[in-house]
């Protein structure tokens, strides 16, 4: 369920038409996961949402470095994105 909201977050940006907000205006997707602390060996889910950016969108997100348990993707590496798709 949250890889599909994951995807289902980052397609409402990525394809939005919404002019209305300048992307000067845009701030970082911060997508909170949790640090794993029952996984036994790594986050899985932390590991699937950052292998899911990586790999199917391309973006560059990394955890927080303030806070063990949050994604957090660059609102840059979502408009080098957004020029992609718009090409």
């Amino acid at each position: 369920m949250a890889v599909i909201a994951v995807r289902s977050h980052l397609e409402k940006i990525l394809y939005s038409s919404d002019d209305s907000k300048s992307s000067n205006d845009a701030k970082d997707i911060v997508f909170i996961v949790g640090k794993g602390k029952r996984s036994e060996n790594k986050p899985v889910l932390m590991q699937t949402i950052l292998q899911l950016l990586q790999e199917d969108y391309e973006i560059n997100a990394y955890v927080d470095e303030n806070n063990a348990g949050r994604i957090r993707v660059p609102k840059e590496s979502i408009e080098i994105v957004k020029q992609k798709i718009e090409c």
